[in-house]
C-alpha cells in the first residue's frame, strides 16, 4: 500500500471512530467570573485562568484556580497579577506560570512579562518582551519559552521569534522568524518540533506549518478542513485538538484533530454551542474548553465543558465495556461484483452491520436484526442505499451488537 492510500485509510479510521463512538462535550462547574480573551494553563492538580475581558470591557488582572477533586473554581486562592490583560499567553516552565504580553485596561498591546511561584503564591514583573504581542503563542521547545506571532497592533503582525533566556532573566532574538505571520491561531509542541494552524493574517487562514528550531526553516503541513482562527488549542495523547474559533461564515463549534504522527488534520468532536475566544487545557487526560464568548456581539460567558477520549475509541452507549470478540471477514477482498461477508456472533441479540465510506458516511445497512449466536452470511453488491453503484476506493464494514464491535476494511474496483 503506497504512502497516499495509508494516508487515506488512517483519516477514515478516525472519521468512523469519532462518528460511531458519540463522544462528546460535557458541562463542567462554570467560573466564577465571565471571562474572554484568557490565559490559562495546567500546574500541579490545578487549573489556573488568569485575565481575560468581563462584562462592561473590564479588563481583569485576577486568577481563577480549579480543583478538579473538588470541582469548584476558587476566586482567591491566587493573588492578582500587576498589569489587567486579555489575549495574553501563558505556560508553564520549572514550575513557574510565565504570562506574557496581552491588551492592557487602555486598549493598548503590551509586552510586560510576570511570573508566578505557586509557593511564595506571588507574582514578580520580569524583563519585557523585545516585541509588543497580543494574540501570541508561548511554546516550551528544548528547555526554552519561545513566544511567536501575534499582533503588534491591529494590522501590524509580529514577526521576530524570540525566547527566553532563564539564566541572564532576558529575552533573546531567534535563529528563525514567523516567515508566515499569523495572530490567533493554534499551535503545540510534540518532540521539540513547534506546530501551528489556522489562524488571521487579514482573514482567517487555512494552512499549518512547523518548524524545528534549529533548522530555521518551516514546512508545510496538511491543511484544516476550513479557514479558521481564534479558537483554543489542546493536546490530548499524540493529538492537537483545535477548538471552535471564527470562520468566514462566523463562530463554529467546529473541531479538528491534527493527528500529528499520522500527518492528518480529521473531524473531531463538535462543541455543544459555537464559541470563540476561549482558552482549553489539558488536565487528566480530560481537555477543558473555558469561558470566551458564544455570539458575535455577545457578553463574555463563565462557560465549561470537558471532553474525554473514551479507551477504546467507541462506545455502545448501553455497554460501555465492549468485552466479547466476534469476527467480520469479507471474500473477495478486493472484490469488482460481490462481496460475501462471514460473521460469527459471539451471542444472540440485535446485530447491525452496515458500509461506510471514507468520510464515514453511512453508505448501505445491510441488515439491522435480532441475530441467533454462530455463523451468518451477507453479500454486498456495491450498490448504495438508494440501489446506484458507489464509485471504486476503499469503504469500511461495520458491525455492532450488543456487547461486541467490528471493522473491515474493504476495497471496492470496478
Amino acid at each position: 500500500m503506497n504512502h497516499s492510500v495509508l494516508k487515506t485509510l488512517l483519516y477514515s479510521l478516525a472519521c468512523l471512530s469519532t462518528l460511531i463512538s458519540g463522544e462528546t462535550w460535557q458541562t463542567a462547574a462554570p467560573l466564577n467570573t465571565p471571562r474572554e480573551g484568557v490565559a490559562a494553563v495546567a500546574m500541579g492538580n490545578y487549573i489556573y485562568v488568569m485575565g481575560g475581558k468581563s462584562l462592561n470591557g473590564n479588563i481583569l488582572n485576577t486568577v481563577e484556580r480549579f480543583n478538579p477533586d473538588s470541582g469548584v473554581w476558587e476566586s482567591t486562592a491566587v493573588a492578582p497579577f500587576d498589569t489587567p490583560r486579555m489575549n495574553a499567553a501563558a505556560i508553564v516552565h520549572n514550575g513557574k506560570i510565565f504570562l506574557t504580553g496581552g491588551r492592557d485596561q487602555s486598549n493598548e498591546v503590551i509586552s510586560h512579562v510576570e511570573i508566578y511561584d505557586s509557593v511564595q503564591n506571588s507574582w514578580q514583573s520580569a524583563q519585557d518582551m523585545h516585541e509588543k504581542r497580543e494574540g501570541h503563542r508561548l511554546a516550551l521547545i528544548n528547555d526554552k519559552i519561545y513566544a511567536i506571532g501575534g499582533y503588534q497592533m491591529v494590522g501590524e503582525y509580529a514577526e521576530e521569534v524570540e525566547w527566553y533566556d532563564d539564566t541572564n532573566g532576558d529575552w533573546k532574538t531567534a535563529d528563525f522568524e514567523i516567515e508566515y505571520p499569523r495572530v490567533a491561531f493554534f499551535s503545540t509542541v510534540y518532540h521539540d518540533i513547534f506546530y501551528m494552524c489556522g489562524g488571521f493574517y487579514f482573514g482567517p487562514l487555512i494552512n499549518s506549518y512547523y518548524i524545528l528550531p534549529q533548522s530555521t526553516n518551516w514546512a508545510s503541513g496538511p491543511n484544516m478542513a476550513t479557514s479558521r482562527g481564534g479558537g483554543a488549542s489542546a493536546m490530548l495523547g499524540d493529538s492537537l485538538y483545535m477548538i471552535g474559533g471564527e470562520t468566514f461564515s462566523g463562530i463554529t463549534d467546529s473541531v479538528e484533530i491534527y493527528d500529528i504522527q499520522n500527518w492528518q488534520i480529521i473531524p473531531g468532536p463538535n462543541l455543544p454551542i459555537a464559541r470563540k475566544e476561549m482558552s482549553a487545557v489539558t488536565l487528566n487526560d480530560k481537555i477543558y474548553a473555558i469561558g470566551g464568548v458564544t455570539s458575535q456581539s455577545g457578553p463574555p460567558t463563565t462557560l465549561v465543558q470537558v471532553y474525554s477520549k473514551s479507551p477504546t475509541g467507541l462506545s455502545d452507549s448501553g455497554n460501555p465495556n465492549l468485552i466479547e470478540s466476534a469476527q467480520l471477514v469479507g471474500y473477495p477482498n478486493p472484490f469488482n461484483s460481490t462481496i460475501q461477508f462471514k460473521l460469527v456472533i459471539p451471542r444472540s441479540g440485535f446485530s447491525n452491520l452496515t458500509i461506510y465510506d471514507l468520510q464515514g458516511r453511512k453508505i448501505k445497512q445491510l441488515f439491522n436484526e435480532p441475530l441467533v449466536r454462530g455463523t451468518h452470511f451477507f453479500r454486498w453488491d456495491g450498490e448504495d442505499s438508494g440501489n446506484r453503484s458507489v464509485a471504486s476506493g476503499i469503504y469500511f464494514a461495520i458491525l455492532k451488537g450488543d456487547r461486541y464491535y467490528q471493522t473491515l476494511k474493504i476495497f471496492y474496483v470496478k
